[in-house]
């Protein structure tokens, strides 16, 4: 399981280098945690809020439609290239718009 620190209006992006598609998103939005992930092997990953709200914890394994891309266990467990964005929502931003995450 990997620790996140929780920011709120914050997103992480986990985003395949060999296919360019996100593999995983986090939104962070008033006390909550929106996640959007790869279609491929959804039962594989998952992802809580701690009870203080402090951190966000990811655990599993992600895939690209290649395969395997990383896993996040005891320690991180790294099988294809990927990369990481971070960045703030919007002010304006509206949950409940969506868009391709591919």
């Amino acid at each position: 399981m990997t620790t996140l620190p929780y920011q709120d209006h914050g997103y992480i992006r986990f985003i395949s280098e060999r296919t360019g598609e996100t593999l995983f998103e986090i939104k962070m939005l008033d006390g909550s945690a929106v996640v959007w992930g790869s279609h491929y092997r959804p039962d594989e990953f998952g992802l809580s809020l701690a009870a203080d709200g402090a951190t966000v914890s990811v655990w599993g394994r992600l895939r690209d439609r290649v395969g395997p891309v990383v896993t996040f266990g005891d320690c991180l467990d790294v099988l294809s290239g990927f990369r990481v964005e971070l960045g703030s929502l919007s002010a304006d931003f509206d949950p409940s718009w969506s868009r391709d995450n591919t």
